[in-house]
This record gives C-alpha cells, sequence and structure tokens, in this order.
C-alpha cells in the first residue's frame, strides 16, 4: 500500500515503530560550518533537539533515537 493515506496503513489500537526521515533540499547547509559563506549554524542543534522533544510529547509518541547531521559532500 505505498499510495495510501497513513490513516489507512496504521492501526492506532495497535503498538507501532516507524522509520522516519527528513533532508534538506536545494544544498542548504542545516548544522556546522557551511564549507563556502564559513558561517557556523551550530546553534541550530540544540533548537532542533528541544524541538524534537516538544512534539514528542504533543503527539504523545516515544523517539526511539535520532541523528541530526550536517550537510556533507
Amino acid at each position: 500500500m505505498p499510495d495510501a493515506p497513513r490513516y489507512e496503513k496504521m492501526d492506532p489500537t495497535q503498538i507501532q515503530t516507524h522509520h522516519v526521515w527528513s533532508r534538506c533540499v536545494q544544498s542548504i547547509w542545516l548544522l556546522g560550518v557551511d564549507q563556502q559563506t564559513g558561517v557556523d549554524h551550530g546553534y541550530r542543534r540544540h533548537w532542533m533537539e528541544s524541538l524534537i522533544e516538544y512534539l514528542a510529547s504533543v503527539f504523545a509518541v516515544d523517539v526511539g533515537g535520532y541523528n541530526l547531521l550536517a550537510n556533507h559532500s
């Protein structure tokens, strides 16, 4: 069912585990020092960790693990 909506794929009465990912596009530097501009975006890591914690509490989910990776060439 790859084209089915999520509500048809997931049974809310069952405990489930899902692998979810997201990525930056258009060569946008997310974390660390941008090699082209020299700008350090390391401050975003704490902001993103706090956001993950907040969203997990709002949606009542447990986050089993996560990785925040800087863009790389």
